[in-house]
């Protein structure tokens, strides 16, 4: 009967529930220490409660030992899967007709380097029919979806999370409730979504994925605190990525946090991205009344593009900063640095703004440079 473990180790570990699947499992390894499938099974916990490097040594000392070519392939795949996808073009395309795993895994191999058109060509091919697949084909078409700007794409991943959300054997696990918030967020029901996110906060501590995902939720529900709270919880490489430094900044703005918006941006380095992260900046700290940082990034909106949309919103950023320095809300520092900017440019009536700020300055005895 103790056998039995193994299979109710699996079982907890494809519903996700980790901890209950190693502690099943360790009871079968204290009689059957050498055993190849539950050692596998453990380096996958491993694996998923921990990292692939954690995991990497249990396989490794497997390969070392006499398998049947099927148990030799799986830890092949594996071991790649351990290496963050390290071998995957070596290993995987050749394992594909053996392991259904190796393409879904290829897939995400192409995902993660944002080869949106490799996964999507890999997953035409793919007819779901484990939760993983499904979820698999669901991100790639949403990731086609957003790439194309294509609705009939990311109404088809909607549907494909709503599959296996209300499916009856995944609707109580953690994955089925992440999906079913994935769904509700593609067809904009957010508040919704945030329930069902809510309701597996606690089973995802330190995953940049549902930090994320979590924080462009609450976004949408205009919960701007706790967005940022989740956005700063995410560390890894998706930080570095435009989407998220856009979110980023805009939340930091809606928090009344401008100048970590600001940092946001002379952090960035690639041109196109600070143009967009300064537009960000401009637009909404002066929806917000945030008018000193409104003003600086749309002087260097209107150095790249001296468009007359760019000038009329510094001048009304200068309008709305000189309100603030009339009621005693903005610095003379700050209104004294706007009024450089408009000097230095060469639009008409920058003259004109300047010196009506400057005579009601002199008249109550304030100092402006």
């Amino acid at each position: 009967m103790i056998a039995l473990n193994v299979y109710m180790a699996m079982c907890y570990y494809k519903m996700d529930y980790f901890d209950v699947a190693q502690e099943v499992l360790a009871v079968y390894l204290r009689s059957f220490p050498d055993s190849p499938a539950a050692l596998n099974l453990k380096a996958c916990i491993t694996f998923k409660t921990y990292n692939g490097k954690a995991a990497l040594p249990e396989v490794e000392a497997l390969q070392k030992a006499t398998l049947y070519p099927a148990a030799a392939e799986l830890l092949r795949h594996n071991t790649v899967v351990f290496k963050d996808g390290d071998g995957a073009m070596q290993v995987f395309p050749g394992l594909m007709d053996a392991l259904p795993e190796a393409r879904v895994n290829l897939i995400l191999y192409h995902l993660k380097r944002e080869d949106i058109e490799s996964a999507m060509t890999l997953c035409n091919d793919l007819e779901p029919q484990s939760t993983t697949e499904f979820l698999v084909k669901a991100v790639t078409f949403a990731y086609w979806g957003q790439l194309k700007e294509s609705k009939d794409h990311l109404k088809t991943a909607e549907q494909f999370f709503k599959m296996v959300g209300e499916s009856p054997y995944d609707t109580d696990t953690i994955p089925g409730r992440q999906s079913m918030a994935c769904s509700l967020f593609l067809s904009g029901q957010y508040d919704d979504a945030l329930v069902y996110l809510n309701s597996i906060q606690a089973y995802h501590h330190n995953d940049d994925v549902f930090s994320f995902n979590i924080a462009q939720t609450e976004m949408q529900c205009g919960m701007w605190k706790e967005a940022e709270e989740h956005f700063l919880a995410v560390t890894g490489p998706d930080r570095d990525k435009p989407t998220f430094k856009y979110m980023l900044t805009k939340t930091f703005i809606m928090n009344h946090k401008p100048q970590l918006a600001w940092d946001v941006y002379t952090r960035s380095t690639d041109p196109k991205e600070s143009f967009n992260i300064l537009r960000i900046i401009a637009m909404d700290c002066y929806a917000v009344g945030e008018f000193y940082y409104a003003a600086k990034a749309f002087d260097g909106l209107e150095k790249i593009d001296p468009s007359p949309e760019n000038w009329q919103g510094k001048r009304g950023a200068t309008s709305g900063l000189f309100k603030m320095l009339v009621q005693g809300r903005a610095t003379n520092e700050q209104m004294s640095e706007v009024l450089q900017l408009l000097d230095r440019g060469n639009h008409p009536q920058a003259d004109f703004v300047s010196s009506t700020i400057r005579k009601w300055a002199k008249a109550h005895e304030i100092t402006l440079d």
